[in-house]
């Protein structure tokens, strides 16, 4: 399927299971620096730039720490991309609009529906992505924590950070799509020699760096209140969406709100390449 024509039809089974090679692709590249931007915006100013926080996992933690929580995000970033790319897809079948309008629209209801659904797997992956400690609870894995958080808080535990998270994430799938299919003619067209293929890498790197920059200081906010409910007995009493903000501003001031970003955009370039390139070839195959 080109890059750059998006086939309007309903949800399939080839979205599906395109999506799902897709989001396996891309833990493989991502994981490390994704652990390394969940530990940035989750701990004090004082453990120092996540470059540093990187150093002290390999001293203290080993290898082994950046691949923490390995096993759910794999799991959960194949079912998140096929929900996201079927999704996608349905919407722009079923939506009165065209052109830019339908690509914001459908990108941007596709990550509000979707989020409703995954916040639970991503509660799991930010706990399981925090660094032992024992003011925080200890998981098994990520069904062992979801348990956990629906044994002490209900859905309310399960869904730490919804609120942050429905404001996010329309805005940087709609940004995700909308700057995909404009960027892959635009470097087919560009004379710079680049295949389809190579388009479509470069296209879906800058698109998935726009992607985290649209939308960044909201998803600090709810990787906090996710890291947050993971308290144990020491403390993890729920608090909204306004606490975590204020917290973070008198933390750290406005700069609080973009920490951890370096590694999240180093990290977003290869993983969104690599993600729309498995998924195009996926449909081409399929």
């Amino acid at each position: 399927m080109d890059g750059a024509k998006v086939k309007v039809e309903s949800f399939s089974w080839r979205e599906f299971a395109a999506g799902s090679v897709a989001g396996a692709c891309g833990v493989f590249v991502g994981h490390p620096l994704d652990t390394v931007k969940t530990r940035a915006q989750t701990s004090s100013p004082a453990s120092g730039s996540p470059w540093r926080l990187a150093g002290s996992m390999s001293s203290a933690e080993g290898a082994r720490s950046f691949y923490r929580g390995l096993s759910g995000p794999m799991l959960s970033k194949s079912a998140e991309q096929a929900l996201i790319f079927g999704l996608n897809q349905e919407f722009r079948r079923v939506l009165p609009l065209e052109g830019d309008a339908l690509a914001v629209a459908s990108g941007a209801l596709a990550g509000l529906v979707g989020m409703g659904i995954l916040t639970p797997v991503y509660v799991a992956k930010v706990q399981l992505q925090l660094p032992p400690s024992e003011s925080l609870a200890t998981f098994r894995g990520p069904l062992h924590c979801l348990r956990w958080n629906y044994a002490r808080q209900g859905l309310r535990g399960l869904y730490a950070g919804l609120l942050a998270s429905c404001a996010a994430n329309p805005i940087s799938y709609g940004v995700r799509f909308y700057s995909y299919g404009k960027l892959v003619p635009a470097l087919g067209a560009a004379g710079l020699g680049l295949s389809e293929r190579q388009a479509q890498l470069v296209g879906g790197g800058i698109a998935g760096v726009l992607t985290w920059a649209s939308s960044y200081p909201l998803d600090v906010v709810m990787s906090r209140m996710q890291a947050h409910a993971a308290l144990s007995r020491h403390g993890g009493t729920f608090r909204p969406l306004r606490w975590h903000f204020c917290e973070i501003l008198r933390e750290s001031g406005p700069l609080g709100f973009f920490r951890g970003l370096g590694p999240c955009l180093l990290r977003a370039f290869p993983v969104n390449a690599v993600i729309f390139v498995s998924y195009e070839q996926a449909m081409a195959v399929l």
